[in-house]
């Protein structure tokens, strides 16, 4: 159903050299919050130390999230990032994202956003992880296309150096993971897929009446 709700904008080009607008979305969940966002912001230091010009939005989902965004930029000396609320508000204007593997990652890429995904969880965490994955992607995209349509960073590969760089990349050449994200839509079926489960839906009341 998310299809539906979510059109692709325009493919755009890469922004210049120097610059570029990135958004940040380092998840709604506090240890979400404590594992990405720092990662986050180093990783964003780094970028705009290669483009001078780069501008930041950070995504929050609520007031909470909102309020520590804020103190971790206040702390970083990042004045200028601007905080927004939601997946939409943020990649709005953004060339590309950061967005924590979830859901977000596929809003944007359903709407066009170029994306780098990541992901770290506790390490008490990983010996349970590795038990129970079956995939070689963790992404929503990526495990529709069967394909690393989204650069996937997890766990010690998410490092600043290697988010900074692996953005980058995604900012100069932004047309190789748009050309997916058309793959994308059409994967996940039709625009009225919503409207016709619910008639199919209704059908199946109208069918039980009438025996």
């Amino acid at each position: 159903p998310l299809a539906a709700n979510y059109a692709l904008r325009p493919a755009r080009p890469a922004p210049p050299a120097d610059g570029g607008r990135v958004a940040m979305l380092p998840g709604s969940r506090t240890g979400e919050i404590a594992r990405h966002l720092p990662r986050l912001i180093e990783a964003f230091r780094i970028l705009r130390a290669r483009r001078p010009d780069l501008r930041g939005v950070a995504g929050a989902s609520d007031d909470a999230t909102e309020r520590k965004i804020r103190a971790a930029l206040r702390s970083a000396d990042l004045h200028d990032v601007t905080i927004v609320r939601g997946v939409v508000e943020a990649t709005a204007a953004a060339d590309a994202a950061w967005i924590a593997s979830g859901t977000a990652v596929l809003e944007a890429t359903l709407s066009g956003v170029p994306v780098v995904a990541l992901y770290a969880i506790a390490p008490i965490l990983i010996p349970y992880a590795k038990r129970i994955m079956r995939s070689r992607f963790i992404t929503l995209p990526n495990l529709v296309l069967d394909q690393a349509i989204v650069p996937e960073l997890l766990q010690n590969d998410a490092t600043p150096e290697r988010l900074a760089d692996a953005m980058d990349e995604t900012l100069r050449d932004p047309g190789v993971q748009y050309a997916a994200f058309e793959r994308l839509h059409r994967e996940l079926g039709p625009d009225d897929a919503l409207e016709a489960w619910g008639k199919f839906v209704v059908s199946l009341g109208v069918a039980g009446r009438a025996r």
